[in-house]
Formats: structure tokens, C-alpha cells, sequence
């Protein structure tokens, strides 16, 4: 099986400046909040009221040549008022991109996009779910979109929506339906006010190019976000902080970021500064020997966990050099110039000699280092350092799912009619 994460995101970090669009602005219309979630400490409000950002916050692209899944805990905070978006790609001049459609009754179904984007002209590819999102800001509906475009071969689409571990439809949509680039899955693309919030967690993408791994043939799992913050090592706290005792636990609060009040200074330059964490434990991490890690590579590597790092220059020296690193010895990207204003950052930890293993989880060290040589910055100034990651618990079983076939001619639906 070689099923494989695509992105992953769940409000565990707190900040949006890594949570929504993983590096960079806030994205418009968008919170994280506390409650409700499904994991964690953290999930992702979108305000329904037609300001959201419209290309933020995608972890999967569909295309005509993988099996891809769209899986994420979704709430609403009342009924909506129309019709809207849940997810997909709205945008004008991208003909042919897919979206989830909820309707004022809270049913989901499959729709198409035209290359004007105007909504109202939008496609409809499938009806709409039996079973509804939960209007009450509290109850968590699991909501997972299978596009299988291998399995009945060219110009053949096999799309399945579950709710809540329950069939809602199953049933070809033909071909001719990605965009270029094929189609993203934005949470919430503004089209329209519906007077009410959408609450999303442990938002992920799974995908296969491999036509046995259709989701009628083998079970897929169920992806769920975790965070670790960083536990203080003073022993390999090479740097200090603006109070002055040298504490890595005082990177980051339980709540999130906390801007200003805690940073981190480095007043020796050329000294390779390093600060790390010390190692997790189970209880901390959350992880055990029942959990399913990723055993399938990307580019012939294994992923292993983001760190996510909110961070910004505080204006009074030019030079910035660092870079993640972990105890396991694989290297992280050099952390990008931030200027001075706070901005978000993560990386993806890669092994190259095999798989992850829980004993790497729940032993791993984690951190920033100022490599020997490099000349930094004496006012680096972080104030979020955390370790995220998908675990997949359960799994969607393929025996639960409808036997893929082609519509038979003269049926009840027609076809040719819908594109």
C-alpha cells in the first residue's frame, strides 16, 4: 500500500501565521479558537460572511492522475442562510475546478466550477448527502471526499462522500473535470454570505497513484493533527532570553504565541548558538505503540514531523542565519530573513534511511541553531517553537465502500446532460 499524506493542518500552533496558509500573512476571515475541537488544543474558524481569504489554507490538490482524499472534523455555529462553499476553489479563470456546495439544510454535494467563477453557474455533480454538517458550534462531523480518477480508467471520475463513517454517495462523475494544475481544496472559498462560522480540525489530505489502492480495495486511514511543545533543555541552552535565565520552556505559552514578552538573544555572533529541546516522552507526545505511522516515501524520503516557528527581526543588525535541527540528526531548511515583523515558518523533517518509527517521536529533540560560522542576528526574537504531526487512528474500511462501476446507458441519471 503506498497511501500517502498530502498536508495536514489543525489550529494545534495557535497562530495563523503558520496554521492557515503554513508560512507567511493571516489569512482574511479566519481565527483559531479553542473550542470546539476534535484533537488538540486548537482548530480553524472560517467566517461565512464573504470576506475570507479565497487560496488559503488547501492540503490537497485533486488531478486526473491520483487518488486523493479530502478528510477534515467540520462544525457550524448555526443553520446557514444559503447555499455556500465548504470546500474547493471558487475562483474565476480556473474552468473546471471542483468545490463541496452545503446547502441551507446542511447537506453536502459535489459541484464544478466555470471558468467565470460566478456561482450561480456552477455544476451540480452528484446530490446532495443524505446525512448534514451539525449546526450547533459543538458536534464534529467527520467529512471525507475520495476522487478516484484510475479505477474505471480515461474520462471516468469515481467520487465518494462519507459523513461520519456513513456512505452519502458513491457514483461516477465522468471525466474532463480538473482544472490545469488540477483543483484545489480551499476551506470555505468566499461566494456568498451565510450568516453563520465554520469550524474546521485536524484538516488533512491523503493520496495514491497506485490503482490498487482505490479506497474499495483497501482500507484508508484516519488522519488526526498532534502537537508538542518544546520542554526546556538549559543543559544545550546556548542562548538567552530577555529576562535573562536562559530557559527554552519560555519560547512558547499554552495559548500560543505570545509576541513580544519572551525572545530569544544571541550577543556573541559566530559562535554557533544552538537551542534544542529536550526529549518527549509518550505521555507528553501522545503517541504509542497502536499508532500508524507513514511508511510510505515521497521522492524516495520519509516525512517525518513540521516545526512551526513564528518569528521576526527586531530592526537593529542586518544578518540572519539559521536553521532547524533535530536529534536525529537530519537536517531542516535555513530559516528565512523575517524583517521585523512577525511571520510564521515551518519545516518538514525528511529521513532518508527509512521510515519513522514511534520510538523517533516520542524520543525526538527539536530546535533552531545558528551554524558555526554564520554571522546572526543579535536580536533574534521567537516566540513559537512547535513539533506537529498526522497520525492516522482507524481507518475507513474498503469493504464499507460502493464496488466502483460505469453508469449503465438509459439510466435514471443522464450523463451527458451535466457537463
Amino acid at each position: 500500500m503506498t497511501i500517502i499524506r498530502v498536508g495536514y493542518m489543525g489550529g494545534e500552533s495557535r497562530t495563523l501565521l503558520v496554521d492557515g496558509t503554513r508560512y507567511g500573512a493571516a489569512p482574511a476571515g479566519w481565527s483559531n479558537v479553542t473550542s470546539p475541537v476534535h484533537t488538540g488544543v486548537g482548530a480553524i474558524q472560517i467566517a461565512e460572511n464573504g470576506s475570507q481569504a479565497t487560496t488559503a489554507g488547501s492540503v490537497v490538490t485533486f488531478t486526473n492522475t491520483v487518488i486523493r482524499c479530502w478528510h477534515a472534523w467540520v462544525v457550524q455555529s448555526g443553520a446557514p442562510s444559503a447555499a455556500g462553499c465548504l470546500a474547493g476553489d471558487t475562483r474565476a479563470g480556473y474552468g473546471n475546478n471542483l468545490a463541496l456546495e452545503k446547502n441551507a439544510d446542511s447537506q453536502i454535494r459535489l459541484v464544478q466550477m466555470p471558468v467565470s467563477g460566478v456561482w450561480a453557474d456552477r455544476t451540480f455533480l452528484t446530490d446532495f448527502s443524505a446525512d448534514a454538517l451539525a449546526e450547533d458550534n459543538a458536534t464534529m462531523k467527520e467529512v471525507a471526499l475520495w476522487l478516484d480518477p484510475l479505477t474505471l480508467g480515461t474520462s471516468h471520475v469515481w467520487a465518494t462522500l462519507f459523513i461520519d463513517d456513513v456512505q452519502q454517495w458513491s457514483q461516477d462523475i465522468g471525466g474532463g473535470l480538473f482544472a490545469v494544475g488540477g483543483s484545489d481544496m480551499y476551506l470555505c472559498p468566499a461566494v456568498a454570505n451565510t450568516g453563520i462560522n465554520v469550524v474546521f480540525d485536524d484538516v488533512a489530505g491523503l493520496g495514491s497513484n497506485t490503482l490498487n489502492d482505490a479506497p474499495h480495495l483497501v482500507d484508508w486511514p484516519k488522519p488526526e493533527v498532534y502537537r508538542q511543545l518544546a520542554i526546556g533543555d538549559t543543559a544545550q541552552d546556548d542562548w538567552v532570553n530577555e529576562s535573562g535565565d536562559g530557559t527554552y520552556e519560555s519560547w512558547d505559552d499554552a495559548s500560543g504565541p505570545d509576541d513580544d514578552t519572551t525572545y530569544n538573544r544571541c550577543t556573541t555572533p559566530w559562535a554557533g548558538k544552538y537551542q534544542v529541546s529536550d526529549g518527549q516522552t509518550e505521555g507528553t507526545v501522545g503517541v504509542g505503540s497502536h499508532t500508524v505511522l507513514q511508511a510510505a516515501a515521497i521522492g524516495g524520503l520519509y516525512p517525518g514531523p513540521y516545526i512551526n516557528i513564528v518569528y521576526r527581526d527586531e530592526g537593529d543588525d542586518t544578518k540572519w542565519a539559521a536553521a532547524y535541527i533535530n536529534s536525529l540528526g537530519i537536517p531542516g531548511e535555513v530559516i528565512p530573513n523575517p524583517g521585523t515583523s512577525y511571520i510564521g515558518h515551518c519545516t518538514l523533517f525528511l529521513r532518508s534511511s527509512g521510515s519513522w518509527t514511534v520510538a523517533d517521536f516520542t524520543s525526538l529533540n527539536f530546535g533552531v541553531c545558528v551554524p558555526t560560522g554564520a554571522e546572526h542576528n543579535g536580536t533574534w526574537r521567537d516566540t513559537l517553537c512547535m513539533m506537529i504531526w498526522l497520525l492516522y487512528i482507524n481507518s475507513y474500511a474498503h469493504g464499507d465502500f460502493t464496488t466502483p462501476s460505469l453508469p449503465s446507458a438509459g439510466g435514471a441519471r443522464s450523463w451527458t446532460t451535466m457537463f
